[in-house]
């Protein structure tokens, strides 16, 4: 059968014309989601596939269902070419008796024929879930496929639940009206809940990718699976160590999924390591409960430490990161007379230690294994190096040369360590010209950073340097990224994608950028990265260049100062939405990210008005709410765009209307809606960005609607995934550290200053009240006091602040009121700030424009606050401080 499907699919090859083939077409049918994935979905070869698969005269029921489909689909066209290729009316009729000799009705067609031919991957998911009954497998796989569109989590973890109740690894058939019978081709008439390693192995896989692009957390729930599976395998008969044998492969395999697959994942700042140790360490807790515990390979060891190698530091390895002596090379200093009295191995890193047990397995280390020894702080001869934190990209071959040079505190370390090759006379190459580059372009971390080199991107002094000349000075200073980028070329080293993608993002102009572009070699010309010079470039050529180095060029048109900026900004949001599809708009956020921080930026360097601003804002928000949902991200940002927005036309009000009465957006909703050296509202390329008939008012008003929705759809996406997560190990601060709702600090407060510079009073109050309550539950709480420190509570003192400067005065006592005494119920009294604390915040701030807000507020009375909160009450106007104080002081008493 599977010969004959052959012919007929050489067949069809050769009566197509050669310009209309795909670039690759399949021999076989093994695997029928490949089929699916081009017959369902818009491809450039969409005609051909159709003739492919209406060819075939294979009854597996892929086939068969596309053929159905094809039948149905051609009934009203009778002049179709595509009817001569189709089975005729006997051939069909013995499809179908085949089909239901393998225990397929008619009725059972129709029903897959109903999920594959729903509108999204999201609407298949749930007709697949919807009978409660098991699936084919090939409909799983389809879902789960590289390229799939599903993005709802609480579908995802019904697919693994599903998996878990119908694969768990007892083999067992299924129960119904038709029994198996004895032989090869009768037991296929009831599917087996159960399935090969290999099988297995893919569909494990499958989850893990399809976790990391939607909810990367529940991948504990897989390991959860995974670990069922392990546990209910029988020998089935066979020998012990062929079981055992089995159970070794999946344990690998697992534990290779488990870990970070594209360079993407590797830019998401709540980038889950956590939870992919929690996954490994589980299985491997498992693993070593059986009579024989699984052996672990070195591809498992390497998965192992990559995701370690991601972890913060504990305990012990940021006490071995203070004691480097700040010197260049680094050595050990003792802190304490216990440190002369321990072993040299209990400095070393959990990297270097699951190295040292890969080692004692019987696996011998290679260049790759050695280099990430080197970047989790040991050096092979044995003295310490500057450990990192680095999130690997899978099969990522990291060289020892490379590694050493990132292993350093700054770009002058590197430098010294790519001078000095492993073996004398070896020339550097793109890996370590690569490493170079990303030293060269971190920038200086702040004195007052709690930050260790290696935890973040950032450049620390070497410290004890000795008194040098200036010549001598000038000798060790490393190059810069232009002069070095010539010193590549000059040694003849290819510029390949890294390399090319690292200098378009520490690119200072788009003409350098368009420079790189132009010399670009030929192994990355093949990609077509030259198509992003042109101001029309095809859509196909733009989806072979690779999405590193399309979101580089992106970032670059929206984020450098160029001139005119509008074009540039108009021609990434142009590039954005003719490479980008629906199976890749998990990408939209990193690409929308630079646009939106160009948007923060003073409409008059834009060349925009302001209510062109702002609907060219709201446009880019709503596309991605409607596309894949705006994550926590974008959202920091767009009430980061929306405060500086606000803040900048607070400095531009003219004096005489700062007077004036009524809340702010009163004030702003009189400015002129054209200025000098603003545009006429040409169209950019999203929605009705030009349409300047909506007042200002409306406008942030709208903004201030969006804002608030999105914090709603944030926190209620949180409650949904912690409900949906499998019981784990990870501690309760790890897992607020990867909350994806705003709990944190830097979020919290970017949400509420843009509420504040926006007038929504009555949300702060409500947004802090939630903020309170998240971190006053009891075990974080305990987490915390048991962190230690000055600051406890660093999540909440910040916001606490910010809403006794601009809200409190607002706000009618009695809700000031409730504020307090949600922190005193919570046991946090002690952090409530006092007056003179809130005042020296207020002053403390960079930005001017925050004591102007606060002088604006003041001058705005509450009676005439329509935008405020119905809890509000008329209150006089505040003109002072000392007003201010008098104020709280009598809140404090009634509260008294």
């Amino acid at each position: 059968m599977r010969n004959r499907a052959r012919s007929h699919v050489r067949r069809s090859n050769s009566a197509t014309p050669k310009n209309d083939r795909p670039a690759f077409v399949p021999e076989s049918l093994t695997d029928p989601s490949l089929w699916l994935k081009h017959f369902l979905e818009e491809d450039k070869n969409e005609s051909f596939w159709k003739r492919v698969v209406a060819s075939s005269r294979a009854t597996r029921l892929p086939i068969v269902l596309m053929q159905l489909k094809l039948r149905r689909d051609l009934l009203t066209d009778w002049n179709n070419p595509l009817l001569k290729y189709l089975p005729t009316e006997a051939e069909w009729n013995r499809t179908m008796d085949r089909i239901r000799y393998n225990g397929y009705s008619e009725e059972d067609l129709d029903n897959l024929l109903h999920i594959l031919t729903a509108t999204d991957d999201n609407e298949r998911c749930r007709r697949f879930l919807r009978p409660n009954t098991h699936q084919p497998i090939f409909l799983l796989n389809f879902l789960l496929r590289r390229k799939s569109a599903l993005s709802e989590t609480q579908l995802l973890a019904k697919l693994i639940d599903y998996c878990g109740t119908w694969y768990h690894g007892r083999k067992v058939w299924e129960e119904g009206e038709t029994k198996p019978y004895q032989g090869t081709q009768k037991r296929a008439q009831m599917p087996m809940l159960s399935m090969d390693v290999a099988n297995f192995n893919r569909l494990v896989s499958l989850l893990s990718y399809r976790c990391l692009w939607t909810e990367p957390r529940l991948i504990v729930n897989v390991s959860a699976f995974v670990a069922q599976f392990l546990t209910n395998m029988t020998d089935d008969g066979r020998h012990p160590d062929e079981l055992y044998g089995r159970r070794c492969s999946i344990l690998n395999a697992s534990l290779q999924s488990f870990r970070l697959t594209t360079r993407r994942h590797t830019h998401q700042v709540e980038a889950p390591n956590s939870y992919l140790w929690e996954a490994q360490r589980h299985l491997l807790s498992v693993s070593a409960e059986f009579d024989k515990p699984l052996a672990v390979e070195k591809e498992g060891f390497r998965a192992i430490r990559e995701v370690l190698a991601g972890l913060p530091k504990n305990a012990p390895e940021i006490q071995s990161s203070l004691r480097h002596a700040p010197t260049w090379p680094p050595y050990l200093l003792p802190s304490t007379g216990l440190d002369e009295t321990k072993e040299v191995e209990e400095s070393w890193s959990r990297v270097v230690q699951a190295g040292v047990l890969m080692q004692e397995a019987g696996n011998a280390k290679e260049d790759q294994d050695e280099a990430l020894d080197i970047l989790g702080g040991l050096a092979p001869d044995g003295t310490p190096t500057i450990q990192q934190r680095v999130t690997l990209k899978r099969n990522r071959q990291l060289g020892s040369w490379e590694a050493r040079i990132l292993a350093t505190r700054n770009a002058h370390e590197a430098w010294k360590v790519f001078q000095d090759p492993p073996e004398p006379g070896r020339e550097a190459g793109p890996a370590e010209y690569a490493a170079m580059f990303e030293k060269l372009t971190m920038r200086e971390a702040e004195p007052e950073t709690d930050a260790l080199p290696g935890d973040k991107r950032l450049s620390f002094p070497t410290k004890g340097e000795l008194n040098l000349t200036d010549l001598e000075k000038v000798r060790i200073q490393p190059p810069s990224v232009t002069a070095l980028c010539q010193q590549m070329r000059l040694a003849r080293v290819p510029v390949d994608k890294r390399c090319l993608q690292l200098l378009i993002e520490s690119a200072t102009s788009i003409n350098l950028v368009h420079e790189y572009l132009q010399e670009s070699d030929e192994d990355v010309a093949d990609c077509n990265v030259r198509c992003l010079l042109s101001n029309n470039p095809n859509k196909q050529q733009l989806q072979q260049v690779p999405m590193g180095l399309f979101a580089a060029y992106v970032h670059a048109c929206a984020g450098l100062k160029n001139h005119p900026r509008k074009r540039y900004l108009r021609k990434a949001i142009h590039l954005i939405h003719l490479r980008m599809n629906k199976a890749e708009a998990h990408w939209l956020p990193y690409l929308y990210r630079p646009v939106l921080k160009a948007l923060a930026q003073h409409r008059k360097g834009l060349g925009m008005t302001l209510s062109y601003k702002l609907q060219f804002l709201l446009d880019i928000i709503s596309q991605l709410d409607a596309d894949h949902g705006v994550p926590l991200s974008m959202f920091t940002q767009f009430a980061i765009c929306l405060r500086r927005t606000v803040a900048y036309e607070i400095k531009d009000l003219p004096a005489k209307r700062m007077g004036k009465p009524g809340p702010l957006l009163y004030k702003l909703n009189s400015l002129p809606k054209y200025d000098s050296e603003g545009s006429s509202g040409t169209e950019v390329g999203l929605g009705t960005a030009a349409s300047l008939s909506s007042s200002h008012r409306a406008l942030f008003a709208e903004a201030g609607g969006w804002l608030k929705r999105l914090f709603t759809t944030l926190v209620e996406s949180e409650k949904e995934s912690q409900s949906l997560l499998e019981t784990h190990q990870v501690s309760i601060l790890e897992q607020m550290r990867t909350r994806r709702d705003p709990v944190r600090v830097e979020h919290a407060r970017q949400y509420l200053l843009a509420l504040a510079y926006l007038g929504e009073f009555a949300e702060m109050a409500r947004a802090l009240k939630w903020l309170i309550a998240e971190w006053a539950q009891p075990d974080v709480i305990a987490a915390l006091e048991g962190r230690g420190g000055d600051d406890l509570f660093p999540e909440l003192s910040e916001p606490l602040h910010i809403f006794r400067l601009f809200a409190e005065p607002m706000l009618s006592p009695e809700v000031g009121i409730s504020v307090q005494r949600a922190v005193e119920k919570a046991n946090l009294a002690t952090i409530w700030p006092d007056d003179d604390s809130v005042q020296a915040y207020g002053k403390g701030h960079n930005d001017e424009s925050v004591m102007m807000l606060v002088r604006v507020l003041r001058e705005a009375p509450q009676t005439e606050s329509a935008e405020f909160d119905s809890v509000q009450e008329p209150a006089e106007a505040i003109d002072d401080w000392e007003l201010v104080a008098r104020r709280r002081a009598t809140v404090k008493a009634v509260n008294g």
